[in-house]
């Protein structure tokens, strides 16, 4: 969602709010947000679980994309402030997936009994960079197809205006919509996790002492076969 706001914010201040020569403050302003809102989303984990962190955080996002809505030409101050609440938003996403990728990987090695973390984390990153390249190429696509965007020009119809204002914010809204959906299907809680977790660690030392086990009660029987040989050998 960062990816998808952060292309298309160039040409949304260079041709909506007419401020080209603040774009990478704005920029600026968005990353250091994300950023040290991380902390504070990690704290939130710890009291209310990863879930609804994630909901908290989506949310939060809200208000500043659909103020890119109405922001008129050179309100840098309105700007700073939705790209501050984008930011604040987007940083959920961050952290949020990436720390639910292992809780899937631990349970889904207790229910299969096997443990597939490069499946997991090669489908995961895939299909996260499948989505940044397609949305930005459909964004182009509308810019171009229903905008009148001309590449190249230093001036613009102004339908470009119009849908760069609706553009900016409708995919990353519709993504954050979709989310949604599938963090209420997500069957994994903090409960659960940490029963996974525990059910895994007593199967690990459960194996560990089965096998000290075995390799115990074959030194007898090797031994026992020696001392059977040193006795046909004397006799």
């Amino acid at each position: 969602i960062s990816q998808i706001v952060a292309s298309n914010l160039a040409l949304y201040v260079e041709y909506v709010l007419n401020l080209k020569g603040e774009f990478q403050y704005f920029i600026m302003t968005l990353l250091i947000t994300a950023v040290f809102a991380l902390p504070f989303w990690q704290y939130a984990v710890g009291k209310i679980g990863k879930k609804a962190t994630f909901a908290v955080g989506t949310m939060m996002a809200f208000p500043g994309l659909f103020g890119l809505l109405y922001v008129q030409p050179d309100d840098v101050a309105i700007m700073y402030v939705f790209i501050i609440l984008a930011g604040a938003g987007i940083s959920v996403n961050f952290l949020i997936p990436w720390s639910m990728l292992p809780d899937c990987i631990d349970d889904a090695e207790l229910e299969f009994g096997v443990r597939r973390e490069a499946l997991f984390y090669a489908f995961f990153v895939f299909f996260m960079k499948f989505a940044i390249g397609a949305a930005l190429g459909l964004s182009t696509i509308a810019l171009e197809a229903i905008g009148g965007y001309k590449t190249g020009e230093c001036t613009q119809p102004e339908s470009v205006v119009m849908t760069l204002r609706i553009l900016l914010p409708a995919p990353a809204v519709v993504c954050l919509c979709i989310s949604f959906y599938f963090l209420y299907k997500y069957p994994i809680d903090a409960q659960r996790a940490r029963a996974t977790r525990s059910k895994l660690t007593r199967s690990t030392i459960g194996g560990s002492t089965e096998n000290g086990m075995l390799s115990s009660s074959s030194k007898p029987s090797s031994e026992g076969r020696s001392a059977t040989t040193e006795e046909s050998s004397l006799l």
